[in-house]
C-alpha cells in the first residue's frame, strides 16, 4: 500500500468488470491491467512496485506496460494541491485507473474538476450542476380556483366511499363537518400568539428552579464539610460551573477536580474554589465535523508524467507522459530491455536438503585427520 492519500485511485462511470475488458492490448498489457484493476484503492503501482510483485516481468517491461496503458485512456497521474482546515496545505500525487479506456479530452475535464470527486460538497462540474431558479416572480393563484380544486377532490372522495359502502350493504357514521375557513384563522391566530407570549416571570415568594450547576455546587458541602458554600456563593461560581459542563465535564469529574488535594485550612471556600474552577479549566473541546464538512480541500489539480512527476505548467504531455520519458521507453524497446524475464532469472522454490545428512558431511570435513606417528630414528 502507498502512503496515506496516494497511491491508486479508481475513476468514476466504469462499465462494470468483464473477462474481455482489456481483449483489445497486447497480451503482457492485459495482464498487467488486469492485476492493477483487481488491487484496492490506495495501492501503490509504480513500475517499481509491479515489477516486485509480477515475477514475469521486470522493471522495464512494467515500465513500458503502464507508458502504453496510459497512451490507451486507462491510466493518468494528477497531482493535487490540498487546504486543510488548520491552514496547512500539502500536493499529494494520485494515480487514475479506468477499466473504461477514456480519451484526452475525458481526463482533462476529470482533472479540472477532480476536487468534486476527492472532496464531496465541492462544486460538481457544469454537466451536474442544477439549472439556476427563475428571477421572475410566481403567478399568483387566484382564489377561486384554489378553493375549487379541493372542494372538487372532496366531493370525488366522498362519491366513491358512498358508492363501497352501498356496495357491501354497510351505512357509513356521519363524518364530521370541516371547520370554517373563519375557526382555522382563529385556532392559527391563537396558537401562533401562544407561541411568541414570553415565558412568565416566577411570581414573587415562590422559588425559581436551579440549574444543574448550582445543584453541583450546593451538594460540595455534604460531601466535603470544608467546602460549605452559602447560596450567593452558589450563584456567583453558577456560570464557571455551567462552562465546565458546556466544556464536556461530567458531575463526578467536576466535584473531583474541587474536593481532591484541599489545603489543611480552608478559609474562604468560595474564593477557594473560584481560583480552582479558573485555573483547571478544562480545554474547549474540538468541534465533531459533520458527515458534510471536510477537512481539507482540493484548491487545484495538474496532470504530471506518469514516470519523472514533470506537471503539464512545465512541460507538454503527449498522453500523461512527457517527451524525455518518451524517447526513453522508445530506446529501451529498440535495444530490446523491455522483454520479460528470462527463465534464468525467475524465483523458483530452493531443492529440498537432507539437514542430518548435510551437517554430518560438515562435521566429517571439519575432523582433522589423524597424522602417522614419526618413526624413531636409528
Amino acid at each position: 500500500m502507498a502512503k496515506a492519500g496516494y497511491g491508486k485511485r479508481d475513476a468514476p462511470d466504469q462499465a462494470p468488470r468483464r473477462a474481455d475488458d482489456f481483449a483489445g492490448l497486447e497480451p503482457r498489457e492485459a495482464a498487467i491491467a488486469g492485476y492493477i484493476d483487481r488491487l484496492p484503492e490506495g495501492a501503490a503501482i509504480g513500475y517499481k512496485v509491479l515489477a516486485e510483485e509480477l515475477p514475469d516481468y521486470g522493471q522495464q517491461a512494467c515500465r513500458s506496460a503502464l507508458d502504453r496503458l496510459t497512451r490507451a485512456g486507462h491510466l493518468r497521474r494528477i497531482r493535487i494541491h490540498l487546504a486543510q482546515a488548520d491552514g496547512r496545505r500539502r500536493w499529494v500525487t494520485r494515480t487514475y485507473f479506468s477499466r473504461t479506456a477514456r480519451d484526452a479530452d475525458w481526463w482533462a475535464a476529470h482533472v479540472r474538476f477532480v476536487r468534486g470527486l476527492d472532496a464531496p460538497g465541492q462544486p460538481p462540474p457544469p454537466a451536474a450542476a442544477e439549472p439556476a431558479p427563475t428571477t421572475g416572480p410566481a403567478p399568483a393563484a387566484t382564489p377561486a380556483a384554489t378553493t375549487a380544486a379541493p372542494s372538487a377532490s372532496a366531493a370525488a372522495a366522498a362519491s366513491a366511499r358512498t358508492e363501497s359502502y352501498a356496495a357491501h350493504g354497510a351505512c357509513p357514521a356521519a363524518e364530521p363537518a370541516e371547520a370554517a375557513p373563519s375557526t382555522i384563522a382563529t385556532a392559527t391566530t391563537a396558537t401562533t400568539t401562544a407561541r411568541t407570549e414570553p415565558e412568565r416571570e416566577p411570581e414573587p415568594g415562590v422559588r425559581a428552579p436551579r440549574s444543574e450547576a448550582y445543584a453541583l455546587l450546593a451538594g460540595l458541602g455534604g460531601r466535603e464539610p470544608r467546602l460549605q458554600l452559602s447560596d450567593g456563593e452558589c450563584v456567583q461560581l453558577e456560570h464557571l460551573v455551567g462552562e465546565w459542563l458546556a466544556r464536556g465535564a461530567g458531575r463526578e469529574q467536576i466535584t473531583r477536580a474541587l474536593t481532591s488535594g484541599l489545603p489543611t485550612p480552608v478559609h474562604s471556600a468560595g474564593h477557594f474554589l473560584r481560583k480552582r474552577l479558573e485555573t483547571k479549566m478544562p480545554l474547549t473541546p474540538a468541534p465533531v465535523p459533520e458527515n458534510d464538512q471536510l477537512d481539507e480541500y482540493v484548491i487545484e489539480s495538474v496532470i504530471v508524467c506518469l514516470f519523472c512527476d514533470e506537471d503539464e505548467t512545465t512541460t507538454t504531455l503527449d498522453h500523461g507522459v512527457c517527451a524525455d520519458c518518451s524517447a526513453a521507453i522508445a530506446r529501451d524497446e529498440a535495444v530490446g530491455l523491455t522483454g520479460d524475464v528470462p527463465d534464468t532469472f525467475l524465483a523458483r522454490p530452493r531443492p529440498e536438503v537432507d539437514v542430518a545428512a548435510r551437517m554430518a558431511e560438515l562435521r566429517s570435513a571439519a575432523v582433522r585427520p589423524v597424522l602417522p606417528s614419526p618413526r624413531p630414528r636409528r
